[in-house]
């Protein structure tokens, strides 16, 4: 009876993080749903879980990761303070905006819970097939969008200038760590069935068509192969050699997808050399111009929300070319000051210095991957950035161990409530 009621609690536990990523992702941004009604979920739902985690948050226990997503939490939701003192924005207004960042406390509720390796392995892998079999439902009804973002007059967003109509919605950065996790498991268990599901899922990173989460995935990739198999990196490294060889030979249609994706680096590169890279602009303004005093500078002007004077201020810069979406470290400062932007660096190269068990390491190129992606996006702050990162935070504080403990042997379990040595 007992191992009933436990495990009923289980699933129900499972349910709830479920239902708290789905609402975090605004059931995809679904074409049948209402807007505003997806946007008032996702605010109840986040005050809903960080109440409900909050004894957790606070309760001064744990290891160092547990410490930094506490800090960074903690000081994501004082910005607040500074964005009602500076630049007039309510503080309703500002609970409200700063839920945008607040994602993150599902690792106080995997915490709470003590959830393990293998139940946040298949919460991993069920996020990325989901997404998967949404992109090809939305395929399936080009060329309207199913998922995504419409504009002000609710016409659907066309963009073919990379071959294609690009589809592309919340939930991209579950494929990635998806791939990763399949990625892991090829060389782990050496298993066919890993490797085909691992190509397939990187085909369709591909079709996302967005040219960075291509790079920063396969540049992870290729060191993590290195590490791995030096022979199969020679292999995949005279392969790429030889389909570059193929290539200056052949020409692609401009039309495709390649072609029109080579196309446009070509012109956006030509571009970027007579005007400049607007990224290389946007730091400098975000890091020297746009904060409002050394204050802000330190804690952060917080999250802004747009029919506020805050808003209005932002929606100046944006229209200067500046946005925040464009630079992950830039943002980091800008939305939480000096303090978020070391918490959050410290945290990725402290996540990188832990060892793990082989089957996890897929946690620790997912953290690779989002200190290159974070360069030139603000991947890191999204809701599936912040779902992923969350998930792999919480099984490096739980399993890993540093790279100088003595042995060789698989890292012990961690509990994650007690203190490191």
């Amino acid at each position: 009876m007992n191992d009933r009621i436990i495990r009923n609690d289980r699933i129900n536990e499972y349910f709830i993080l479920l239902l708290f990523t789905f609402c975090s992702f605004r059931f995809y941004s679904y074409i049948g749903f209402s807007t505003r009604m997806m946007s008032a979920i996702f605010y109840v739902a986040q005050v809903l879980m960080l109440g409900y985690c909050a004894s957790t948050v606070f309760q001064g226990r744990g290891n160092t990761l547990f410490s930094v997503m506490r800090y960074i939490l903690i000081v994501s939701w004082f910005s607040l303070i500074p964005a009602w003192a500076f630049w007039e924005q309510s503080l309703v207004f500002g609970v409200v905006a700063t839920t945008f960042l607040s994602v993150i406390t599902v690792f106080f509720f995997m915490w709470k819970h003590d959830f393990d390796d293998d139940e946040l392995s298949k919460f991993v892998i069920l996020l990325g097939l989901i997404y998967v079999v949404l992109w090809f439902y939305s395929l399936t009804n080009l060329p309207m969008m199913t998922f995504g973002v419409i504009n002000s007059d609710d016409a659907m967003l066309w963009n073919e200038e990379r071959g294609m109509l690009r589809i592309n919605f919340v939930g991209c950065t579950s494929l990635v760590l998806t791939y990763f996790l399949a990625l892991n498991q090829t060389f782990n268990k050496k298993s066919l069935k890993w490797a085909v599901f691992a190509a397939f899922l990187f085909v369709m990173i591909v079709l996302q068509l967005t040219r960075q989460i291509i790079f920063c995935a396969g540049a992870v990739t290729l060191v993590y192969v290195f590490l791995k198999s030096k022979r199969l990196m020679v292999i995949m490294a005279g392969g790429f050699l030889a389909l570059y060889l193929f290539s200056v030979s052949v020409s692609f249609d401009k039309n495709g997808v390649v072609g029109s994706m080579v196309e446009l680096t070509k012109s956006q590169t030509k571009y970027r050399e007579h005007k400049g890279d607007a990224r290389i602009d946007e730091y400098p303004f975000f890091f020297s111009e746009a904060s409002k005093n050394f204050i802000t500078d330190i804690i952060g002007n917080g999250v802004s929300y747009s029919s506020t004077p805050y808003g209005k201020a932002y929606k100046r810069m944006q229209n200067k070319g500046n946005y925040l979406s464009d630079v992950g470290y830039a943002s980091m400062f800008f939305y939480t000051g000096w303090i978020g932007l070391a918490l959050y660096i410290f945290l990725f190269v402290y996540c990188l210095s832990r060892k793990v068990p082989p089957h996890l390491e897929y946690t620790l190129l997912f953290i690779g991957y989002l200190i290159i992606a974070d360069i030139a996006a603000d991947w890191y702050a999204k809701a599936d950035g912040q779902i992923a990162l969350a998930t792999c935070v919480y099984l490096i504080s739980k399993y890993g161990r540093s790279r100088n403990e003595m042995g060789e042997d698989e890292p012990k379990e961690h509990t994650p409530h007690l203190v490191e040595s």
